[in-house]
């Protein structure tokens, strides 16, 4: 009998160790592999969630650490977690609150713009700018997404109409139609002319540039930039000066739906190459960032097209509000439009 418990026990551990061999990711120290990276910046994003911390908190050698930093943490959990709606569902309510918080509403502009120190400005003068604004607004729009995914349709309806007035307002605010960029203001309104990568963020997000003016945009700021990196000129903001948010910057271009091969190469260039350091706290990040294929679909899914329509059908479906006979001829439509994405 004792044999028998003992060889139960043995076969239990067998078993255990192929379960957690073929179901965990690899965590792989070869270039281009991405799923040790993921999996590791996943784990550590749940394990924050679950202690309830703030984004404040979070100390410098910590593999999140920039996320302390600027306002990214709705969208990195919506693509570290996106095909786990459960634990999407699970720590959506933790996630909404550590990103509304960025919008402290005491600190934000008369037109609800996130404000900072412009570390370049000469006299450090406050002013707001188009990549961290952009940033902001990206996490609205995650936001919306997740609520989606989890059924939350009135989040879903509400987050998306706040995340387009802000796209809206960031394009007449930071846009310049003379250089034909988008750059940072100062107090008085003033632009601040600076060729940075992030000062392209807002075309992820723009409604009133058609794709012909975002290419124009990339192309004259590419060719901009690689004049003033020749001239040491000013090519380098705020989150730009930063390695830790290159490769996240890099990635979130590539998926503008005008992206230009000639900028990736040219930004590509600037990042850090080569393996990070195996004890390096960031490296998960780094890699994550660096190394995850450009999928537009991703951030943005076919259904977002016509995604006001598609919530506010399904929240008159679940409270009611139709006919039966008019919810039908409704789904009928929005089928419809899906069907033609």
């Amino acid at each position: 009998m004792r044999n028998l418990v003992i060889y139960g026990y043995r076969m239990a551990a067998v078993a255990a160790i192929f379960i957690i061999a073929y179901t965990a990711p690899a965590l792989s120290d070869e270039p281009g592999k991405t799923v040790s990276s993921e999996f590791l910046l996943r784990q550590h994003l749940i394990s924050f969630l679950q202690s309830g911390s703030t984004l404040e908190n979070i100390p410098p050698k910590h593999a999140l650490y920039p996320l302390a930093r600027t306002s990214i943490i709705a969208t990195a959990s919506y693509l570290l977690m996106e095909h786990d709606p459960s634990m999407l569902k699970r720590f959506y309510p933790d996630i909404k609150n550590l990103a509304i918080a960025r919008f402290d509403r005491e600190n934000m502009t008369d037109e609800g713009l996130i404000p900072e120190t412009f570390g370049s400005s000469q006299d450090g003068d406050i002013c707001i700018d188009p990549g961290t604004n952009s940033l902001a607004n990206l996490e609205l729009f995650s936001l919306h997404l997740i609520a989606s995914r989890i059924g939350a349709y009135k989040d879903a309806i509400e987050l998306l109409s706040w995340s387009r007035k802000m796209s809206e307002t960031i394009s007449r605010i930071f846009y310049e139609p003379a250089r034909d960029c988008f750059f940072p203001v100062d107090s008085n309104s003033r632009f601040l002319v600076r060729y940075s990568p992030e000062y392209l963020l807002p075309l992820l997000l723009d409604r009133r540039l058609g794709e012909t003016s975002r290419q124009r945009i990339i192309e004259r700021f590419t060719t901009r930039r690689k004049m003033l990196l020749k001239s040491a000129g000013k090519t380098k903001g705020n989150l730009w000066k930063n390695p830790l948010y290159r490769p996240m910057i890099r990635y979130l271009l590539s998926n503008i739906d005008a992206p230009s091969d000639t900028l990736m190469k040219t930004l590509s260039q600037e990042i850090t190459s080569g393996k990070y350091s195996p004890d390096s706290p960031y490296r998960a990040w780094l890699e994550f960032w660096r190394e995850r294929p450009a999928s537009r679909k991703s951030l943005f899914p076919p259904w977002t097209v016509i995604s006001s329509l598609l919530h506010l059908s399904l929240l008159m479906e679940r409270e009611s509000l139709l006919e039966p006979k008019d919810l039908y001829r409704l789904r009928e439509d929005v089928d419809s439009l899906m069907l033609k994405l």
